[in-house]
């Protein structure tokens, strides 16, 4: 039963691995975008999370920050 399991995870990890590298690669422009989207997530989070200080300077620091880069890539596409 080990065995079958261990072979079983074994093909698994094989499959996996072999998809990996069938994937095209993205660009910069689609990565920061990516990144981006999941920024504005963690944004929206922090500014219902955070109050005082803290809230302060997600908004008067990173905010900015992220909007100075996020804008140019927002429309760029992930898919190739």
């Amino acid at each position: 039963m080990k065995r079958t399991i261990a072979c079983l995870l074994a093909s698994l990890l094989a499959t996996a691995l072999a998809a990996c590298g069938t994937q095209p690669p993205l660009s910069d422009t689609q990565q920061l975008a990516i990144a981006c989207r999941a920024a504005d997530g963690g944004l929206a989070i922090a500014t219902d999370v955070f109050t005082g200080g803290a809230l302060n300077t997600v908004q008067s620091d990173i905010t900015p920050a992220i909007d100075g880069v996020c804008p140019a890539v927002a429309t760029a596409p992930i898919q190739q």
